[in-house]
């Protein structure tokens, strides 16, 4: 009988310290938090007092900056950062285009297109890790709304604006702090500011200020509430964005309606300064020598786009391409007027730079790497999650300087 109750208690404590075990190897699995702050230029943390991103510097890894794909805008630009691919080839190569595949257009807020998988080529890196058998969460990033490859994250929200940052917050933790069975290892989330104060005020102003230590208390209330969670220590974050800002005035404005014959184009879509514009076959060569006579903008038929933009051989992108000067405006009347900031120009504009921040077990403390585009990112989080990258257009050895 006392041998019975010997063995009894050693059975007893091993499962116990198998459970011990088991509990202690989950929380050492990585976990990876990726943030975004759309429009947050490069510079804004020398411009503006952020607290936060400043003791990064001191614990993490930083970029000079972070260079966005063309066109510097949001939609094309997050979808790159998840899959690791311009624009031109996972075909979202514009924030509104028309689809020749679909006869239809594509734009930004029509839900039913956004939420549609047939318009993301690629895989973005909650597909890869689906695939995987790891489980994702998404706060509102561009395409996890679309079941691409029949695939959505395993949590996941329709965008609302109106929800505000702290419940988007309070939301990835409750994630982060679900049974291990149930918990996501890579979580996306999004803000949609400072873009939209960039683009009334300006990126030099007292709203954008405002708006930038605001965001910064923002991400220091993230942190400290993940702090308080049991895989704390297991969670690598990033922190970044998809394009910077450049100011903007109403004595450089280009009004394209005033140039070209409309009567010639099929359609013209985009916002300033970027326009894709579908001319009618006799009249592209016309229509493009007419727009590049005009000081502050320049425009591409889409087989002769510089290579350097990686920009030009999907069929979503129409006949000619336009694009404004840096500083410059293009508008489609007369009437419509220029204030504040906006993004789209070449992305080797440092005006459209944006920012890429890391901190965690996986980077190096005190770290500051060279510029890197932003389509480096996808191999970067594979690495980190312990997933193989399917083929893009990144290399890991970019960025592998930033890791431990």
């Amino acid at each position: 009988m006392r041998l019975f109750k010997i063995l009894s208690c050693f059975i007893i404590c091993l499962f116990v310290s198998c459970d011990s075990l088991v509990v202690e190897n989950e929380h050492h699995k990585p976990y990876l938090l990726v943030v975004s702050l759309d429009g947050f230029r490069w510079d804004y943390q020398d411009l503006y007092n952020t607290p936060f991103l400043d003791s990064i510097e001191k614990v993490g890894a930083k970029a000079k900056s972070l260079q966005p794909s063309f066109p510097s805008k949001t939609f094309p630009n997050h979808y790159s950062i998840a899959t690791g691919l311009y624009p031109d080839h996972h075909g979202l190569v514009a924030n509104s285009f028309y689809s020749k595949k679909y006869a239809d257009f594509y734009k930004v807020r029509d839900r039913e297109k956004v939420q549609d998988g047939n318009y993301y080529g690629g895989e973005p890196i909650w597909v890869t890790v689906e695939k995987n058998g790891i489980k994702s969460a998404s706060y509102f990033w561009v395409g996890t709304e679309a079941d691409v490859q029949g695939i959505r994250p395993t949590y996941w929200k329709q965008y609302d604006s109106a929800i505000g940052y702290s419940a988007r917050i309070d939301s990835v933790v409750s994630w982060l702090n679900l049974p291990y069975n149930q918990r996501p290892h890579l979580c996306m989330l999004y803000f949609d500011e400072p873009d939209g104060v960039g683009h009334n005020y300006g990126p030099e102003s007292d709203s954008t200020r405002i708006m930038v230590n605001r965001l910064d208390a923002y991400l220091s209330e993230l942190t400290n509430k993940i702090n308080d969670i049991g895989i704390k220590d297991s969670i690598d974050i990033i922190i970044l964005s998809d394009h910077g800002m450049g100011a903007i005035n109403d004595e450089r404005k280009v009004v394209i309606n005033q140039i070209i014959d409309t009567a010639q184009v099929n359609y013209i879509t985009g916002s300033n300064p970027f326009y894709l514009l579908d001319a009618k076959e006799p009249f592209i060569k016309k229509i493009k020598n007419e727009l590049n006579c005009i000081p502050g903008i320049q425009a591409w038929e889409k087989d002769s786009v510089p290579d350097y933009l990686h920009y030009g051989t999907n069929k979503n992108i129409a006949s000619l391409i336009v694009v404004a000067d840096s500083a410059y405006s293009i508008v489609a009347d007369p009437t419509d007027m220029v204030i504040g900031g906006t993004h789209g120009y070449d992305p080797t504009n440092k005006d459209m730079h944006g920012i890429f921040y890391a901190f965690g077990p996986s980077f190096k403390n005190g770290y500051a790497s060279e510029t890197f585009e932003n389509i480096q990112i996808y191999e970067l989080m594979c690495h980190i999650l312990g997933v193989r990258a399917v083929d893009n257009d990144g290399d890991l050895k970019v960025t592998e300087d930033l890791l431990k």
